[in-house]
């Protein structure tokens, strides 16, 4: 008896050899030949199966037999997978690329199947907290590193993947796997900036707020560049501030309309912006780091009568000869040395 098969039953998921010409194809004799037939599909990591383009030819010995006949087949590679195994009816009849059996039904639908042998590895993080380093496609077994870097203002504290496995090593280095497909860093604000709301880069790290604190004297770290206009603006609290060293412009309005009573600047800073230190009428001493020369050269934008008219300490660490007013720490506090 004669089985009519249409053309279009193998697209797209079966492959043909070139050895068998279509008009074979048209009919054969079920009774006495066999017909192979083969498709191939490619898996990823997560187990996805996916059939290859028709357009390729991935079995060598496909095509129709006399019943009984010894045929073997050759399973070609695809650049990036590995060959996983050939499967018969849902079971796997060899590992290996070649399959050499006896033709005794009247047809065979094999599938030839491939493991993925790369991946791509994602990296994320909260962009406007640092960067992260090492995204991309990694071949199965090849050694990875990836690293965190947060920016000014924050430090890293994890690394997580999507399985909840944690990593506290910002630079960190595995082998690839399958299991391995997404890390997310995660970064923590520094604590000594818990009491400010900022803006931080790899390079820059500005302080534009403070959060409700309970603390009245604030310290700002040598790592933040700027105060920006109004961040503590009739901020009541607010009754002493250390500005570090990184800081060199205090910004117009910063410290308006404040309770100040001491303020610690360094010699870095260049610039006092317009009213920046208005209405800071209980302002009354101000430590300065630099010596008086260094203090001429410091631009003081107007409105800040507050500051100009408040005695302005310099600093000497050892214990000066001549009058004048200056300053030294003592356990971490600014201390005016006493004149004699």
């Amino acid at each position: 008896m004669k089985k009519i098969l249409k053309l279009m039953a193998f697209i797209p998921l079966f492959f043909l050899a070139s050895a068998c010409e279509m008009e074979d194809l048209k009919t054969y004799d079920d009774e006495t030949q066999t017909l192979i037939r083969g498709e191939a599909a490619t898996m990823n990591s997560g187990g996805a199966t996916v059939y290859v383009d028709d357009g390729y030819k991935y079995f060598t010995g496909l095509g129709i037999y006399d019943r009984n006949s010894e045929i073997t087949l050759t399973i070609e590679s695809i650049p990036g997978y590995n060959f996983y195994g050939l499967y018969l009816d849902g079971k796997i009849v060899t590992e290996s690329q070649t399959y050499t059996f006896k033709a005794e039904a009247d047809e065979y639908i094999f599938k030839a199947l491939y493991m993925r042998n790369y991946d791509y590895l994602f990296l994320n993080c909260d962009e406007s907290r640092g960067e992260v380093f090492g995204s991309g496609e990694y071949q199965f077994g090849e050694e990875v590193t990836i690293m965190a870097s947060p920016f000014l203002g924050y430090d890293f504290f994890s690394w997580q993947d999507f399985k909840g496995n944690v990593i506290y090593d910002s630079v960190y280095n595995f082998i690839k796997n399958d299991s391995i497909t997404e890390m997310y860093a995660n970064f923590i604000e520094k604590g000594s900036m818990c009491d400010y709301s900022f803006i931080g880069t790899k390079t820059t790290c500005i302080i534009t707020g403070t959060i409700d604190a309970i603390d009245y004297y604030f310290v700002i770290p040598d790592f933040v560049t700027g105060i920006s206009e109004n961040a503590f603006k009739e901020k009541k609290r607010v009754e002493g501030i250390k500005i570090g060293t990184g800081v060199t412009k205090i910004e117009d309005n910063s410290f308006m309309n404040c309770d100040l009573k001491t303020i610690l600047l360094s010699s870095y800073i260049e610039k006092i912006g317009e009213n920046a230190f208005s209405g800071c009428d209980e302002l009354e001493k101000v430590f300065y780091s630099g010596t008086s020369i260094d203090w001429d050269y410091v631009y003081i934008d107007s409105g800040n009568e507050s500051l100009t008219n408040t005695t302005i300490y310099f600093y000497s660490e050892t214990e000066p000869t001549e009058q004048g007013n200056y300053w030294h720490f003592v356990d971490n506090v600014p201390t005016i040395w006493e004149n004699e």
